[in-house]
């Protein structure tokens, strides 16, 4: 039988102006989102900084967050 609890830890990416979140990460311990929340310090946050429009960073993150996930 599998566990149907859900992760403890979730990332999620909104904009001001939307009521809808992208899910960008779970994890099942502190240690492993804070990895990733590490990750995306690093090599996103401050790229989504440079964009002018919340629609432009949100879609450019999830187009980032895509890529990601289709190599895993």
């Amino acid at each position: 039988m599998r566990d149907a609890k859900p992760p403890s830890y979730r990332i999620l990416l909104q904009t001001p102006v939307s009521d809808f979140s992208y899910v960008v990460s779970v994890a099942g311990n502190h240690q492993e989102i804070t990895s990733d929340w590490l990750w995306l310090q690093e090599n996103l946050l401050e790229t989504l900084g440079s964009f002018e429009e919340a629609e432009q960073a949100m879609e450019f993150a999830q187009a980032k967050i895509h890529s990601l996930a289709t190599f895993c």
